[in-house]
């Protein structure tokens, strides 16, 4: 689902990035779809909020920064 979504709902450009055809990735979503019970995907701000509970969940191991970055000096 994140593919997709990062790629704009696009199922062509997200079939060729997961290397699957784009009949997988519509029957996928659909069935993402199905279990989100009528979250409505085609509203901004509920693309963007999947998106980032995605991101986050993907990103959930990786450590966090508690210092600041001091490696760009301006």
């Amino acid at each position: 689902m994140l593919t997709w979504l990062m790629n704009w709902g696009d199922y062509k450009r997200a079939a060729r990035v997961l290397q699957l055809h784009p009949n997988t990735v519509r029957q996928r979503m659909r069935r993402i779809k199905h279990l989100l019970h009528g979250m409505d995907l085609s509203d901004p701000e509920q693309r963007l909020a999947v998106t980032l509970v995605l991101q986050a969940h993907l990103h959930r191991d990786e450590p966090v920064q508690t210092e600041p970055d001091n490696t760009v000096t301006g």
